[in-house]
């Protein structure tokens, strides 16, 4: 199946919601993750991600890259998940990966070029859908009278 590299952040950020990470680690996941995969890298390394939650290296990575930089670069272990290198590769930085992580150089712009699309198999997108719907409001009068979902408003 193929999907727009959006379409992929948005889904793994609300898959690592639906396994327990935060909410800014699992939007940073997303696009970690996208990019990880636009790159060509194993589509394994996301999905042993989200199975580590509630820990793992979802939870590992800073939530602010920018932040934990903030010294203009630095250099980054990746801890022997490849997918901790993608998060810094997310970054429009120069990102140059060496044997134990990579090395951020801030004050240098370079944004990678990605594909328009993403070919991703059925059965994993599958998982993450699953995942994802952990975080929707259960179906339920009790819930609809709490305010969830659209409710005769629905205009789509």
């Amino acid at each position: 199946m193929q999907f727009s590299i959006n379409e992929i952040e948005a889904l793994l950020s609300k898959a690592a919601r639906g396994g327990g990470a935060p909410a800014g680690q699992a939007s940073t996941f997303g696009k970690a993750a996208a990019l990880h995969l636009a790159r060509g890298c194993d589509v394994d390394d996301v999905q042993i991600a989200l199975r580590a939650l509630p820990d793992g290296p979802i939870i590992l990575c800073p939530v602010d890259l920018h932040a934990a930089l903030a010294n203009g670069g630095g250099a980054m272990p990746c801890d022997g998940h490849e997918l901790l290198c993608s998060y810094a590769m997310a970054l429009p930085y120069l990102v140059t990966q060496t044997d134990s992580g990579v090395t951020i150089d801030m004050l240098q712009y370079d944004k990678p070029k990605l594909p328009a699309r993403l070919s991703i198999e059925a059965g994993v997108i599958d998982a993450w859908k699953a995942l994802a719907a952990l975080t929707y409001v259960p179906e339920t009068e009790q819930s609809r009278q709490a305010g969830a979902g659209a409710g005769l408003t629905d205009n789509d």
